[in-house]
């Protein structure tokens, strides 16, 4: 029996270690009649070399023709640091915008819910069919099991929310919304996503995350 405990140790002690090497963070805050939207994405260069990826090619997909593309208002910037590497997006928005690339990253309300753009949830890269089989789909799960979004909304946005959710698709067989606590913490609320949620987005429409608020305050 004791024999038995240590390889389930050492699996959940691996997982541990292997999601904690990876951050994601979201914010959109309000001020001075704009929006300023927020997105940072690292993972451990540690990790990377475990896996055979290339550090030194990690921005490969944003060249300068690529960046050429975005809006002015849109900056990416690496983050390279000692343990970590990964990137840094921003933009500060007119919410009279008429650029549609820009649109798509503003709230919207409706209602007393509101909808806020999931950055991560509309990239797509959690798709079947990015899996040879059903074995390599259990794995990446499994690797990802700990590991979560955090997506935070100033209070001038969204006050008093008391809720949040993604909604289910019509043609859920889970009929259901994939509700999500709310933190508040202090002049935001937060909401933390996990990870496995996007391979469920044939049931839950991952592209927004709705917010709800108290109509009672």
């Amino acid at each position: 029996m004791k024999m038995k405990i240590l390889p389930v140790f050492l699996c959940i002690f691996a997982l541990v270690v292997l999601t904690s090497c990876f951050d994601s963070v979201q914010s959109i805050s309000y001020d001075k009649g704009k929006y300023y939207w927020y997105m940072k994405f690292t993972v451990s260069k540690d990790l990377m070399e475990l896996s055979g990826e290339d550090t030194d090619s990690f921005f490969k997909d944003f060249d300068e023709n690529n960046i050429a593309k975005l809006p002015d208002s849109v900056t990416i910037k690496p983050v390279d640091t000692e343990f970590e590497l990964g990137m840094e997006i921003s933009a500060y928005l007119d919410p009279k915008t008429k650029n549609e690339d820009e649109k798509i990253l503003l709230p919207t309300k409706s209602g007393n819910e509101y909808r806020i753009l999931f950055f991560a949830g509309i990239l797509d890269s959690f798709n079947s069919s990015d899996f040879s089989d059903s074995s390599e789909r259990e794995m990446a799960q499994m690797m990802l099991l700990f590991a979560k979004f955090r997506v935070m909304v100033g209070k001038n946005i969204i006050p008093h929310a008391e809720g949040a959710y993604f909604a289910a698709r019509d043609n859920s067989w889970y009929g259901e919304d994939y509700k999500l606590p709310v933190y508040d913490y202090g002049n935001c609320y937060c909401v933390e996503v996990p990870c496995l949620v996007l391979f469920e987005s044939e049931q839950y429409d991952v592209s927004h995350i709705v917010f709800v608020k108290n109509i009672g305050l």
